[in-house]
């Protein structure tokens, strides 16, 4: 690992709060960049831009994979007028 590697890391845990996650989130937006180098445009931005913007997207996906939503029985015992506002939704997936 290099500085470099290990910057980024470091902004990525900030935002998936898990070390290996941030590696291989890391890993993908430089591959990722790798492979559509050619349709990279030159914008005035700092070439480590488009690499922060392609990781930021794989966060996105990251937080998608995990949010699933599960309705539990407890919903039963309130009137369908509540049901945007009493029910509990608990985490599923990978932490």
């Amino acid at each position: 690992m290099n500085a470099v590697s290990t910057g980024f890391i470091g902004m990525f845990y900030y935002r998936v709060s898990n070390h290996d996650e941030a590696e291989d989130i890391t890993q993908e937006a430089f591959v990722r960049a790798w492979k559509a180098i050619d349709k990279y445009k030159r914008t005035g931005a700092p070439f480590v831009s488009w690499i922060i913007t392609i990781a930021g997207n794989l966060i996105i996906d990251h937080y998608r994979k995990q949010k699933k939503v599960e309705f539990t029985d407890e919903i039963e015992k309130y009137p369908k007028k509540t049901w945007g506002t009493r029910f509990r939704v608990r985490k599923t997936g990978r932490n």
